[in-house]
């Protein structure tokens, strides 16, 4: 049974939605899909930057304002 003109527009409409269309400007889901994922990669390389600066920042300021309190008070610790 061949497909009704109805049936192939929302077919086609559904392709659209998934894959897009260049000629139009739609991107489909499979697009932000994507883009999402290089989104989601660049984030967690940002987070572990960030955190590893803590944790090597954290230790170099401790140390650096027990040196100041030790020069401002002698004896303190």
């Amino acid at each position: 049974m061949p497909m009704t003109t109805d049936q192939e527009d929302k077919l086609n409409q559904i392709y659209t939605a998934i894959v897009g269309n260049e000629k139009t400007g739609v991107r489909g889901l499979a697009h932000r899909v994507q883009n999402l994922e290089e989104y989601k990669k660049k984030d967690e390389a940002l987070k572990m930057k960030v955190i590893g600066g803590i944790s090597v920042g954290t230790p170099i300021l401790v140390a650096t304002y027990h040196k100041i309190i030790d020069f401002l008070i002698p004896g303190s610790h």
